[in-house]
């Protein structure tokens, strides 16, 4: 008998693609919008996932599953503290964020 596997991809990849579609969004409120601070930020959220795979490596009794949240725990800690500065998100904030495009303006 020949099965076809669905062109839809498993509930695994999709889980993958949605959590790294959650750090982009931070990345880009931690970067404020600034190209140089997005690519800083991304360097650092993949130094991050990779320490965490490369720590399960050596066996050194840190549970895995606080290596698997320790990028998202660091996204978070960055948004609180990036958030904590009111006058500093308003400034680097575009303008026209929230208001609706219209094409022929």
């Amino acid at each position: 008998m020949i099965t076809t596997r669905s062109p839809e991809p498993d509930a695994s990849l999709r889980r993958v693609q949605r959590d790294a579609a959650i750090i982009c969004v931070a990345l880009v409120v931690f970067a404020s919008w600034r190209p140089w601070r997005t690519v800083a930020g991304a360097y650092l959220f993949g130094a991050i996932s990779i320490l965490a795979f490369t720590v399960q490596t050596f066996a050194w009794g840190i549970p895995s599953q606080f290596l698997s949240m320790l990028p998202y725990l660091v996204t978070i800690i960055a948004l609180v503290v990036i958030s904590g500065n009111r006058m500093l998100t308003r400034a680097n904030t575009p303008a026209c964020l929230g208001q609706p495009f219209v094409p022929d303006r």
